[in-house]
């Protein structure tokens, strides 16, 4: 080996290894707050997420409770826009499957969505609407 080729090699080991920028971010788009949303109607929660977040949950907050909506992949939809999440929500309704109720009407309630990826938790949540008892 000559002398040059030794130089290249070293210099070789020395380049830094190429980091890897992950895409965490997580913005809630639907509710934005301030809506009137009508108990039962269906109304869109949507969401932007970054392209390696794999599943967030969705909840909702009011009258100093936390309840379940649901789990879902982090870009699913069905319109085929990437990055993209939305799930049609019947307004009001909570619980795991097969134990759902509706929450009662309130002017408090914001909408939490998460996601946890290599021990960081990731939070967004909604500005306050409310959910009231529509006639007809």
């Amino acid at each position: 080996l000559s002398i040059h080729s030794l130089e290249r090699e070293l210099a070789e080991l020395k380049t830094p290894p190429v980091s890897v920028k992950q895409d965490l971010s997580l913005e809630l788009k639907t509710p934005i707050g301030g809506e009137t949303l009508c108990r039962g109607a269906t109304f869109v929660i949507s969401w932007k997420a970054g392209s390696d977040l794999e599943q967030v949950r969705l909840g909702l907050e009011g009258n100093g409770y936390g309840y379940y909506i649901g789990d879902y992949r982090a870009t699913y939809n069905e319109s085929g826009f990437p990055n993209v999440g939305e799930v049609l929500w019947a307004v009001g309704k909570v619980g795991a499957k097969g134990r759902e109720q509706y929450v009662g009407d309130g002017d408090l309630y914001r909408i939490g969505i998460e996601t946890h990826i290599n021990g960081i938790n990731i939070e967004r949540k909604s500005k306050l609407f409310s959910i009231q008892t529509c006639q007809g």
